[in-house]
């Protein structure tokens, strides 16, 4: 028996209804969908059965849907315990845009204003929205009814209006277990203990990439979409994120506001000013999940992780030397100079 015969690369057996599972452009093509449910690399002209009877292609695509799901429902939850019941369901909504039926008797005369080139459109402030389910998200912030004595936010609850209060008053109740950080809201806690544990429940479903946070994964899907409506007025950069449009202001003013207060130095956004502080402190709340090193930042902890794995992405222009780390190829880098220096003189 050869590999080339007509058989279904799952199960086996030949049949007469045999699918080639590279034919066509799919959201999700066969041989992602055998490779996800096996773990094995799946690829044309890898001498393997191209084939799959209708039985197995069934049982790929429900073994498909399952994995799907389950992702879906544990963001779903992470998102629930994280930022609340309605703010999960309505970003479900959105994400899946699901049939708001059950809204009929809410329409006015705004959601007549829809078509495919003309989004929904708030009267009240101008905003505009692709889906219906993201117009009636929005049109709830104009009907909050717990404002705060101190700012121009509105809240959804009494509950809600007491953790904001939090934000004012300097009180931070929930305490990280890991390091030393308190926070004003149990939701922004439980995102920060993730950056200790390196939990990303949140994945993108355009690429491999995983978040922190489901506001980050909102952002982050932009990049796909092209969209960067955070423009700077001095040059031509742009940015998905409004905080990076502000960090990135700082480059032309040269404002450095956070100030060291164990030496002299400033700095221009507060995550580096923490970093630095850490050097006085000794403070390592980053902990390795395969040893035991200790490190003062995401960042660092992220490169030593590369220790533990086989792969090496930093390659020599200058040779075939391969590195797990960056630094490791900036020392191997030295090496080619100093040669070429001996051969200058010579």
């Amino acid at each position: 028996m050869t590999m080339e015969m007509k058989i279904c690369r799952v199960c086996l057996e030949s049949s007469k209804d045999l699918i080639d599972i590279f034919q066509g452009r799919r959201k999700l093509d066969i041989a992602d969908m055998i490779a996800q449910c096996t773990g094995f690399e799946v690829k044309p002209g890898d001498s393997l059965p191209e084939t799959i009877c209708p039985p197995c292609l069934k049982d790929a695509q429900n073994a498909s849907t399952i994995r799907q799901t389950s992702e879906r429902s544990h963001q779903f939850f992470c998102q629930v315990r994280d930022e609340g019941l309605e703010e999960a369901l309505c970003a479900l909504l959105e994400e899946e845009d699901w049939d708001m039926s059950d809204n009929e008797s809410e329409e006015t005369n705004d959601e007549k204003t829809y078509s495919k080139e003309s989004p929904f459109e708030c009267r009240k402030c101008g905003k505009t929205y692709k889906l219906r389910v993201q117009w009636l998200r929005h049109k709830k912030s104009h009907t909050k009814n717990f404002p705060c004595d101190l700012c121009a936010k509105s809240c959804r609850s009494k509950h809600e209006q007491q953790v904001h209060m939090n934000t004012h008053t300097g009180k931070r109740p929930y305490k990280c277990t890991h390091c030393s950080k308190g926070f004003a809201q149990n939701a922004t806690l439980q995102s920060h203990i993730r950056t200790h544990t390196g939990e990303k429940p949140y994945k993108c479903d355009q690429c491999a990439k995983s978040f922190v946070k489901s506001s980050d994964l909102r952002r982050h899907k932009r990049t796909h979409e092209g969209v960067r409506p955070h423009k700077c007025s001095d040059c031509s950069a742009s940015f998905t994120r409004k905080a990076h449009l502000q960090d990135h202001m700082k480059t032309h003013t040269g404002e450095r506001p956070f100030s060291c207060l164990h030496c002299s130095k400033t700095f221009a956004v507060n995550s580096s000013l923490q970093i630095h502080s850490r050097t006085h402190t000794g403070e390592r709340p980053y902990k390795c999940s395969k040893c035991s090193k200790t490190f003062s930042s995401g960042t660092t902890l992220k490169d030593h992780m590369k220790t533990h794995s086989k792969a090496k992405s930093f390659k020599c222009t200058h040779c075939s030397a391969k590195f797990a780390q960056k630094r490791g190829l900036r020392r191997h880098l030295l090496t080619h100079k100093d040669s070429d220096s001996h051969s200058g003189s010579e």
